[in-house]
């Protein structure tokens, strides 16, 4: 399914985003074909790289439980168009209606629930997908994303369609000027253990001051970052 608006916005607001849009495009167009260059030339590379490691993965989710090994859930993207993003499958069948419950029965989990978008202990994630959650790797499948244009290897944290409202107004309008990323400054400055409104105002930071240099950078502190996993579940 593909949406050329922004979704979950009402139709006046989503036409003031979208001019914003407009009136900045040039920044992109200037500079957004080396970075796409950059794209392919990089996940290709990684994807031969990497294609080892990945098929041993998939091996392990396949023994893990029953279910498909890939993942896939809409998220929003550049110009607010929808796309499915790939990951490995890091949880049980069935997930979504044990995350409802769990809401519903524990003030806590929905409490952490609301201010991260996430959950420290959450019952839906098999052994296997916590270590691939912890060390990133359930996000190698996204190099098939940037591959076909939905992502870039630096970016905003791909958002859902029902997290629009909280991510607000003035940074989702800066969101959708870009597509979004496997790693970004979200991804070097603390991932989960930072609060949903935090993540939006980095992604704001991240496409106020993007430059090719600024991308490179943001790579070489990506690999440190993967090895401080504490925030990542």
């Amino acid at each position: 399914m593909q949406n050329a608006q922004p979704a979950g916005l009402p139709n006046r607001q989503r036409g003031n985003d979208l001019r914003s849009l407009e009136k900045d495009s040039g920044f992109w167009e200037r500079n957004g074909s080396f970075k796409r260059s950059v794209d392919v030339i990089l996940s290709l590379l990684a994807l031969i790289m990497l294609l080892p490691i990945m098929i041993l993965i998939s091996i392990a989710v396949w023994g893990s439980s029953k279910g498909p090994l890939i993942y896939k859930q809409d998220r929003v993207g550049r110009n607010g168009e929808i796309f499915p993003m790939y990951k490995f499958r890091t949880m049980y069948v069935d997930s979504d209606n044990v995350l409802q419950a769990l809401l519903q029965s524990c003030p806590r989990s929905a409490r952490e629930w609301s201010i991260y978008q996430k959950l420290r202990f959450d019952p839906r994630i098999t052994r296997i997908g916590s270590f691939l959650r912890k060390t990133s790797l359930d996000e190698l499948p996204q190099l098939f994303n940037v591959l076909l244009g939905h992502m870039s290897m630096v970016g905003q944290r791909p958002i859902l369609e029902p997290q629009i409202e909280a991510y607000g107004t003035e940074h989702f309008a800066e969101y959708i000027r870009s597509r979004p990323g496997i790693t970004g400054l979200w991804q070097v400055s603390g991932r989960n253990g930072l609060p949903f409104d935090k993540r939006a105002a980095l992604g704001t930071q991240y496409s106020q001051n993007w430059s090719n240099r600024y991308d490179f950078v943001l790579l070489l502190k990506t690999v440190p970052a993967l090895l401080k996993p504490d925030d990542a579940f």
